[in-house]
């Protein structure tokens, strides 16, 4: 099982690799998915 500290970092290795207007995007069409899956850990 991957720590949640280990996760952001690979979502947030994503993000930058994507560059930030893609980055933004994502950020802005997610929170609610990305709430569902913190509470769900």
């Amino acid at each position: 099982m991957t720590p949640p500290s280990d996760r952001l970092t690979m979502v947030a290795t994503v993000l930058i690799a994507l560059g930030p207007d893609a980055a933004a995007a994502i950020l802005r069409h997610w929170p609610a998915d990305l709430v569902a899956v913190y509470m769900a850990k």
